[in-house]
């Protein structure tokens, strides 16, 4: 038989009136209940009474044994009587789940919506507690809309918490994150799996990334979130399906499971991809780069798509990051659109008709845009000079050699035809990089082609070739066996190689741009005691400018390129961080490496071929933390036709960029920089090059200016569609409102007289104290083992410098109970009569859950609406700032003469409520419930 609990409501049997139970005595069908009614006190049998609970009561669950866990706070919303039990469909304020539970273990509660009605508070210092309920809701629900108060290496910025609180709160985790490169795209994502996991389940996440980013990738989740991922095909293998079971965070590289080739459906074990597929279902996604899943130009799918595609009916849940989401191709756009929405497919097919479907898909951070948390623009702006460098006649003596060397071999490629002349072209092709590189690059290549035409020399094959269709570079290009057909790819193509190996020797004698080279060397290392960070996009050269470096200052520079493990490229980049005054990077070893903390002059001693990746070497130091303004010097040779044609391009898109940013005859240096970062990202002199070739070019500067008006109307086209992705909004922001560390030391100090602990040794700044727990409190918390004096910081710096001191984050479980407290029915917070400047009137907190059209819950906002004197109900924004920042004094309450009156005026307030939230309703995210968590008369 079913007991009732003291607190729960009941009636006689047969009649109408209610009654609280007081006590029991007895057992079974002998129990005897003592009953408040209105009228007095009487006992009563168990037999004779039934539930008297009703829709609208607050009620709190009590367990029936201590192995059950409570269900917590929630409102009646039916009764109903079912094979002999009195029934209540309960509504809880936890999650917004409804379910029937027996009426008889309820406890009906004194709730703030009573509370108020009646203006009887429960403590005298209600002022307080109203304080810290409010706050603790506030704290809770930011940290659960964005992470950003989770266990974490990193403070986040404003720009960030807000992409986050805008994807949870959305409904939808399918999404393009098109931040520019520097903003924490990474950081975005750490954020948002704390969010999601603390809102929703969350279990298993894969990450798709290029290769020389999955161990970057793995030490940020590791070092910054505290979250362990495991690299697929390094730090385990897969040959039994449920081996995949162990494996719920992943990171695998985007080339290595990727299909075969177009054949490959993912059904065969013995491919990566087949084992990809393998693993089942994924409840989160991740393509760094994912602009790399584009179709072809012809609108063909490439390799990386079908992954793409494969994992899209593998998920629910798929996010690309990639900072070129149109990459001026809107056909290529819109495959990523439907790649990360099908559902929205007919829109996105009209895209020009329905331009505002990419807000529903793309979230977009601008450098120009994005401030710190005291409302400052982090981006200052970076500085590019273009370094012309004048060939020396032994220069363009060599070039003329080569382009001789060159053109030969082309015509070979083309008369063999086949897949062997393709790979000859290719192997011609990269000499000319090299070329455009340096000197030592292609000496070095073309002795190894000779060593390879050598009697007794290995013979390549051509299905040795390298990522035909990989952008990657391949920074050991000169050290490599390029393929090709066994052989000489012509006639006397030996002799023609020693021809121009004499050449080379020659120039490097006289070679202008290692010349200037020491000059800057000069001016920046030396005079101007700046280190310095240079690119080229090979190691042949780069060995000849770390040889230049120690000729000149007798010490070694470092250096970052592809052939390194992670461990020494991050050695490399603490030495650089110390006392290391140069260091030389290729781009296939600095992609995803931040090398902003000492370091804001960078040197392009070559340009690569796609000006894009220009780009991507500058945000290596102009990205957050960078606390100067940036100097961007590129060499621009025209020691060779391919390094002309560049350096004429540059230089046209630079001028280009200035002309854009004048705005009424002011020039804006941070807008520049945005805009030669959009052009070089558009700029597109592919079909320059590959006519280049022949080693002439016809129209030449006319073929430029129409490369770069065609990368201005590339730019235009893709601010046009991209203008309506949503992006950092300081003023949503503010309304949003902002959490720190340092509050939540604020709120742990002033609940110390509530929950049994003192605190001493308080440091404000740098958020540090010493907590002494009481006897009931020891061996509570893990975080704490078995002490009862703690050294304790909210400061992740702090934390971190010290493993001394304990991190009380929302990962502590000390800190979750404090919020839970300061929130149950027992705390009393609910009502309070208080005093508070300049905000006098009534004031209500309502807590607002939203859920997806499924019933899954999304995320959970926090509304402060006031009443003031003219009866006008409005958010008051500053009010949890108000609350926290000091102690709140209690006044005594006015006794309500008129409940009607005040109820009405709380109906009021829920009203306002619930017309702002009706704005933000969706197909995908309606709100499930308003809950009045508190409410008070301020005066």
């Amino acid at each position: 038989m079913l007991m009732p609990v003291e607190g729960t409501w009941v009636r006689r049997r047969g009649e109408t009136r209610i009654g609280r139970v007081l006590a029991m005595v007895g057992e079974g069908q002998s129990t005897v209940l003592t009953i408040e009614w209105g009228d007095g006190e009487t006992s009563e049998p168990l037999s004779a009474v039934e539930s008297g609970m009703q829709p609208g009561f607050a009620v709190q669950d009590v367990p029936s044994s201590i192995g059950r866990r409570g269900l917590g706070v929630g409102r009646i919303r039916a009764v109903r009587r079912l094979a002999g039990v009195d029934q209540a469909l309960v509504q809880w304020q936890s999650d917004g789940r409804s379910l029937w539970v027996p009426s008889f273990g309820l406890r009906r509660l004194m709730d703030a919506e009573l509370a108020f009605l009646r203006s009887r508070p429960a403590h005298d210092d209600c002022g307080e507690r109203f304080a810290l309920c409010v706050v603790g809701h506030a704290l809770r629900s930011w940290n659960e809309a964005t992470g950003a108060l989770d266990r974490l290496d990193v403070d986040p910025l404003p720009h960030q918490i807000q992409l986050v609180h805008r994807i949870v709160t959305s409904g939808d985790t399918n999404w393009i994150i098109a931040d520019d490169v520097g903003l924490g795209k990474t950081i975005e994502v750490g954020l948002l799996l704390a969010a999601l996991q603390r809102s929703r389940s969350l279990r298993r996440v894969l990450v798709v990334c290029p290769a020389g980013l999955t161990r970057q990738w793995q030490d940020e989740m590791r070092v910054k979130f505290d979250r362990e991922f495991m690299i697929y095909g390094s730090d385990f293998q897969v040959d039994e399906d449920w081996k995949w079971r162990l494996q719920d965070a992943v990171i695998a590289s985007l080339d290595l499971v990727k299909p075969r080739d177009r054949e490959d459906d993912g059904s065969d074990p013995a491919t990566h991809f087949g084992r990809l597929m393998m693993a089942g279902v994924w409840d989160l996604v991740i393509f760094d780069e994912g602009h790399r899943l584009s179709r072809t130009d012809d609108g063909s799918q490439t390799l990386r798509f079908l992954l793409g595609r494969a994992l899209r009916e593998r998920t629910a849940s798929l996010l690309l990051l990639t900072g070129t989401p149109h990459q001026g191709d809107t056909g290529k756009f819109r495959s990523l659109l439907k790649l990360v929405r099908p559902d929205l497919a007919p829109a996105i097919d009209e895209l020009e008709l329905h331009p505002e479907v990419v807000g529903d898909i793309v979230l977009r951070n601008r450098k120009i845009d994005v401030t710190d948390a005291e409302g400052a623009f982090i981006f200052q702006g970076h500085t590019v000079t273009q370094v012309g460098i004048e060939p020396s006649a032994e220069m363009r003596e060599l070039d003329r050699r080569l382009q001789t060397y060159l053109r030969s071999g082309y015509r070979a490629g083309e008369r063999l035809g086949g897949s062997g002349g393709r790979a000859i072209g290719f192997v011609m092709t990269t000499y000319r990089k090299l070329a455009s590189s340096s000197v030592a690059a292609i000496e070095r290549a073309l002795r190894r082609r000779l060593e390879r035409l050598a009697p007794g020399a290995p013979v390549g094959l051509v299905s040795d070739l390298p990522g035909w269709d990989d952008e990657d570079t391949l920074d050991d290009a000169a050290d490599r066996d390029l393929g090709g057909p066994a052989g000489e790819f012509f006639a006397d193509e030996a002799a023609m190689i020693r021809g121009v190996l004499v050449c080379c020797a020659a120039a490097a004698e006289a070679d202008a741009k290692i010349r200037e080279f020491r000059r800057i060397y000069e001016d920046v290392v030396v005079k101007g005691g700046r280190k310095m960070l240079v690119f080229s996009e090979y190691r042949a050269t780069q060995d000849r400018l770390l040889e230049e470096v120690r000729r000149l200052s007798g010490r070694d520079g470092v250096q970052i390129n592809g052939g390194q493990r992670l461990f020494d490229k991050l050695a490399a980049i603490e030495a650089f961080d110390g006392d290391v005054q140069v260091l030389v990077s290729t781009e296939a070893g600095g992609e995803g490496l931040n090398l902003q903390r000492n370091c804001h002059v960078v040197v392009n001693y070559d340009l690569p071929w796609n000006p894009a990746r220009i780009v991507q070497r500058i945000g290596r130091v102009y990205r957050y933390g960078q606390k100067r303004h940036v100097v961007v010097l590129n060499f621009l040779s025209r020691d060779t036709i391919d390094a002309d044609i560049l350096s004429t391009a540059l230089t046209r898109v630079d001028a280009l960029s200035r002309e854009m940013a004048s705005v009424s005859g002011e020039f804006d240096g941070r807008y520049a920089s945005e805009i030669l970062g959009e052009l070089l990202d558009q700029l597109d002199l592919s079909a320059l090059l590959a006519d280049a070739a022949t080693g002439a070019v016809e129209r030449t500067d006319e073929r430029i200016a129409e490369a770069v008006a065609r990368a201005r109307r590339a730019r235009d086209l893709q601010d046009e569609i991209l203008s309506q992705a949503g992006g950092f909004d300081p003023t949503a922001m503010a309304r949003l409102g902002r959490f720190t560390t340092a509050d939540v030391l604020r709120f742990v100090l002033r609940m110390a007289p509530y929950h049994g602990y003192e605190v001493t040794n308080v440091d404000d700044r740098r958020e540090r104290l010493t907590l002494r727990l009481g006897d009931r409190l020891r061996g509570r918390h893990h975080e704490f083992g078995g002490r009862t004096v703690i050294e304790a910081t909210t400061s992740r710096a702090a934390a971190t410098a010290s493993r001394s001191l304990t991190l009380l984050d929302f990962s502590s479980s000390f800190l979750r109970e404090l919020v839970a407290i300061s929130g149950s029915p027992e705390f009393g917070g609910g009502y309070a009569s208080l005093a508070l400047a300049g905000r006098r009137g009534q004031v209500a907190a309502f807590l607002g859950r939203w859920q997806s059209e499924q019933g899954e819950t999304l995320a959970e906002e926090l509304h402060l609406v006031r009443c003031a004197s003219d009866g006008r109900p409005a958010e008051d924004e500053g009010m949890v700032a108000a609350l926290l920042s000091a102690p709140v004094i209690s006044v005594e309450p006015a006794r309500a003469n008129d409940s009607a009156a005040r109820r009405q005026l709380l109906d009021g307030l829920r009203a306002h409520v619930e017309t702002s939230a009706s704005g933000q309703v969706t197909r995908q995210r309606m709100l499930n419930d308003l809950v009045l968590l508190a409410a008070a008369d301020v005066v």
